[in-house]
């Protein structure tokens, strides 16, 4: 909602400082009626019997010595706490004002801008806290997004050029008929292969994924079953260790989608050897993927995680994929609210550990 064109009401600080005369006021109001009350209501109003020589003050003698003066006093109070009361406020209301002129930068677009509140600890520094790490969450994403909608352009347009450049060349060229579809399919393979995995990681990154329990066993037992296959056919070692796991809630095809990435690019990049392994301490459960390999760093394992940087890109390892299938696994186990680390094993190759909170077992309650 826009609030551009909401009528200007009255400031916080002068509303303080209003509070702070009209609570002056009455409390002056209540010594007015305790000193009635218990006082000035016990004394005769008429002429009072004194000794020769003295001066026996009424009530109304006492009414009119004490009043006056007394609204004087509630005069000057009333004052001085206005006055103070609106320092105080614009003092303590400072922090707010700083708030906002940051939001107001922010808004206009400049996202380096933060209100980095010194001082001890207090309500406003809780709310400049959590409003500078959102706002570093906002130039996160921002940034990622922008850096991502750049390299999904770039990867797009590169089979849509070669589509175009074969559909010039080809008929000049003369190629056979079958060769010609050939190399048109293969080009548009290609690209249906990057747009799947961009409508896959943009699902993963939604808030509308369809979760509900899923048996992680079985799960995990039929992509065994799916690839063990291509690893003999491949003559590679699969050693699969699947412990009992409980249930957890997730997205049956996002989630098998991400662990089949990782068992895929285990089998794909490995030399000789994949392992498999799953585990669970009651609360969450463990899924390991690990394959031998290229010898990686630290720094190059995590430039995987990033969209479209590709294997060939960090190594001599030759890729044919599309750059998506970690950063779609990191988005699926986020989404799911559980963790998803990739390490470079010292033999060479990678490990990645995906960590997912099981789904506690329901018990009627007496």
């Amino acid at each position: 909602m826009n609030n551009v064109d909401r009528p200007r009401g009255l400031s916080a600080r002068l509303k303080l400082s209003v509070t702070m005369c009209l609570l002056v006021v009455g409390t002056g109001a209540v010594l007015f009626a305790l000193v009635y009350l218990f006082l000035l209501r016990y004394i005769p109003d008429g002429v009072l019997n004194a000794k020769f020589g003295e001066f026996a003050p009424s009530r109304k003698d006492l009414a009119r010595a004490f009043i006056p003066r007394a609204l004087w006093a509630l005069g000057f109070l009333v004052a001085g706490s206005g006055i103070g009361s609106w320092f105080l406020a614009g003092h303590l209301l400072r922090p707010l004002a700083r708030m906002q002129r940051t939001a107001n930068s922010v808004s206009s677009g400049d996202l380096n801008r933060r209100v980095h509140l010194h001082g001890p600890r207090t309500e406003f520094s809780d709310v400049a806290d959590a409003m500078d790490s959102m706002l570093d969450r906002l130039e996160n994403q921002i940034t990622q997004q922008q850096r991502f909608a750049a390299n999904a352009s770039h990867e797009l347009r590169t089979p849509l050029a070669a589509l175009r450049t074969t559909l010039e060349v080809g008929p000049s060229q003369q190629l056979p008929g079958p060769q010609f579809i050939q190399r048109l399919q293969h080009i548009t393979a290609k690209a249906e292969r990057s747009v799947d995995s961009l409508l896959t990681l943009s699902r993963a990154q939604s808030n509308g994924l369809a979760k509900m329990p899923i048996d992680l066993s079985l799960l995990l037992e039929d992509l065994v079953e799916q690839y063990l296959p291509e690893a003999i056919t491949r003559g590679l070692e699969f050693d699969i260790q699947l412990g009992d796991l409980p249930a957890v809630e997730a997205d049956a095809d996002l989630l098998e989608h991400a662990v089949a990435n990782l068992v895929r690019n285990a089998l794909a990049y490995s030399n000789s050897k994949a392992w498999l392994c799953s585990r669970s301490d009651g609360s969450m459960v463990e899924i390991t993927v690990e394959n031998d390999g290229e010898v990686l760093t630290s720094e190059q394992a995590q430039l995987i995680l990033e969209p479209f940087h590709r294997l060939e890109r960090i190594g001599s390892i030759k890729s044919s994929g599309s750059g998506l299938g970690l950063p779609i696994v990191a988005a699926v186990v986020q989404a799911h609210g559980g963790s998803f680390r990739l390490a470079p094993r010292p033999a060479g190759g990678l490990s990645a550990l995906i960590r997912l909170p099981a789904l506690k077992p329901w018990a009627p309650s007496f």
